[in-house]
């Protein structure tokens, strides 16, 4: 396992067939001082695979709420990884809605 944020690995280094990749957070590209390394499949993975907000600042982008974290899962790990997130998503779907008719989301 690795876990990164956008300036680690860049992602065109993850084979897919070897790794899964669990995009936490916003990528909202590199800080000024790395000119040149937008990384546009990132953006895609971020936009399309998402699986929360991180309500803490990391790394350079360290201003909550602009932050990410990338875990990059390979071998038998994946799997343990795959339930986990599949839990992990269906308890945060039955607590939002058990949360908002009592205003608490």
């Amino acid at each position: 396992m690795i876990l990164q944020d956008d300036s680690g690995i860049p992602l065109c280094y993850f084979d897919a067939k070897k790794w899964a990749l669990y995009p936490f957070g916003r990528y909202l590209g590199p800080i000024e001082v790395f000119p040149g390394t937008y990384q546009d499949k990132l953006r895609e993975l971020f936009r399309k695979g998402n699986l929360g907000k991180i309500k803490f600042g990391f790394g350079y982008r360290w201003r909550a709420g602009e932050s990410n974290l990338l875990p990059a899962v390979s071998g038998a790990d994946m799997d343990t990884w795959a339930r986990e997130i599949d839990r992990t998503a269906r308890h945060a779907q039955l607590a939002a809605v058990v949360a908002k008719p009592l205003g608490i989301l």
